[in-house]
């Protein structure tokens, strides 16, 4: 993301708490629905049908559904802008992403990455910063809530200081899209 682009999502989330808090909006799912108005831009996240498919702008990724995990650390790091609609397309799979596909790439994503990362938790690991963003993903763009961390690693990823090393990753890639925030 450019600096231009992170300047303007943080003025967003900035805006999108003080709405929240100006407005007493404590509900989870309404203040979600609110930051996913003002982020996800261009292409409506899930469509009724073909005929009202919006012609938008999105991040299109094809992933081999055989290697979910690995085609998605490829595919998630090139993403120039996080905000635009995720539109995913698996390998030899004709189906048109109307947020189906989406939803199922996510619930598989999160499936594999807790046993990979989480099933015990494996801190020597780089690529906690691109499950943050895969996380932030999820959340933002209708998938499944990444229920993969303990109360302890949720309340060191939010409230400790000088969190371990894995931990300030997770937390860059969730404020990619302003999650830590």
């Amino acid at each position: 993301m450019t600096g231009q682009t992170e300047d303007l999502l943080k003025r967003t989330i900035n805006s999108c708490i003080d709405f929240c808090t100006e407005h007493k909006v404590t509900d989870p799912v309404d203040i979600l629905r609110h930051i996913q108005e003002k982020i996800v831009l261009c292409r409506d996240l899930d469509l009724s049908d073909d005929a009202t498919t919006n012609d938008g702008e999105t991040n299109f990724i094809l992933v081999d559904r055989d290697t979910l995990l690995q085609s998605a650390f490829e595919e998630i790091p090139a993403l120039t802008d996080l905000r635009l609609t995720l539109q995913v397309q698996f390998y030899e799979e004709g189906s048109v992403d109307l947020g189906g596909p989406r939803k199922e790439f996510f619930a598989i994503l999160m499936r594999d990455i807790k046993q990979k990362y989480f099933d015990p938790v494996k801190e020597w690991s780089k690529d906690y910063e691109v499950i943050g963003k895969i996380f932030a993903l999820s959340i933002l763009q209708n998938g499944p809530l990444p229920r993969i961390m303990t109360t302890d690693l949720i309340e060191e990823l939010f409230e400790t200081e000088e969190p371990r090393q894995f931990v300030k990753d997770l937390r860059k890639g969730l404020d990619s899209l302003g999650f830590y925030q």
